[in-house]
């Protein structure tokens, strides 16, 4: 039997300064990246962003934006979360994005 408890579960604090991510990086290969995915998300967003960069939107949406490279692993994330990305900026990730769906479809259909 299973029993629902009515506190929430409290993560502690995680300082994402430290990240490696934030250290390899050579700032002038860093862009802002801006996109939109569903707020059910937002345990997996936390893992990678900083909370300060995640806001939720008057539709329910949460809009994060970081700066950081744009590049395979960015692009492999976005694709991965669930409740429809969408890439404000920049336009070159999102056609990249756009180009590899376009893509799986094809090889799909």
């Amino acid at each position: 039997m299973q029993t629902v408890l009515s506190e929430k579960r409290i993560s502690p604090q995680i300082d994402l300064s430290s990240r490696p991510w934030t250290e390899n990086w050579p700032e002038e290969s860093c862009k802002l990246i801006r996109f939109t995915v569903d707020k059910t998300v937002f345990g997996r967003l936390i893992d990678f962003f900083d909370e300060k960069t995640i806001q939720q939107t008057d539709g329910g949406r949460l809009l994060v934006s970081a700066k950081m490279p744009v590049g395979e692993w960015i692009i492999s994330y976005l694709m991965s979360l669930p409740g429809g990305v969408s890439v404000i900026e920049p336009v070159e990730l999102r056609s990249e994005i756009l180009e590899r769906a376009r893509k799986i479809t094809e090889k799909n259909s």
